[in-house]
């Protein structure tokens, strides 16, 4: 599976900004902003908080997430979703539970939906559809794999039609990926739309 942080790209300023550690309030300033910098992303926080023991990670993303300094909507939205990462990484991923029928890992599944639904119901009301995009596709991955695969399908066709509409470059395997789920739900006429899509993308006219 294609991660969120390597398929959805945050502009950038010119000039690099100061790393942020582990600081809450820098942190909550950050993911306040619209638009996030390659240096301080999601992935880069995601990425440090996966690396730390579970005590200090739950301690630092409630500092964060009670931080005066977090504001709005794209915070809302960054928050659910690196927190939902982190969660993933760190005790619901294939790693941990090859059985993804596993009554253990319900519990936790439950956890990550909501935050994907929280993520996106902040993510709504920014009215940037670039985030709306990217929520539900990378959500979509997720939710996939823990069997979801109806949800999975309205979550990636939602932002695979988003990133369309706003003429964000979207890879023929993300095509074929969508083409393949919309046949396991028996959606056959919509699946070969998005397989021609693909073959539209390699340069194929049929």
């Amino acid at each position: 599976m294609i991660l969120l942080f390597e398929v959805f790209s945050f502009s950038a300023i010119a000039q690099e900004p100061e790393k942020l550690g582990l600081n809450p309030d820098k942190w909550a300033v950050e993911l306040s902003k619209s638009q996030l910098t390659e240096v301080n992303s999601l992935g880069s926080l995601a990425e440090q908080l996966i690396e730390v023991d579970s005590l200090r990670v739950f301690a630092f993303l409630d500092s964060l997430e009670t931080s005066k300094k977090a504001k709005g909507n794209y915070f809302r939205t960054y928050f659910y979703m690196v927190k939902a990462a982190v969660i993933y990484s760190k005790f619901a991923g294939y790693d941990k539970y090859k059985d993804r029928r596993s009554e253990a890992l319900i519990p936790i599944k439950e956890q990550l939906m909501e935050l994907y639904a929280n993520a996106l119901d902040a993510a709504y009301q920014t009215e940037s559809e670039k985030v709306i995009g990217w929520v539900n596709f990378y959500s979509s991955r997720r939710i996939l794999s823990f069997g979801e695969t109806a949800w999975a399908v309205m979550y990636s066709k939602n932002g695979v039609d988003l990133f369309e509409k706003i003429n964000y470059p979207v890879e023929p395997p993300v095509y074929i990926e969508l083409a393949e789920l919309l046949r396991q739900v028996r959606e056959y006429d919509e699946s070969i739309t998005y397989a021609k899509k693909r073959n539209s993308c390699l340069g194929y006219t049929k």
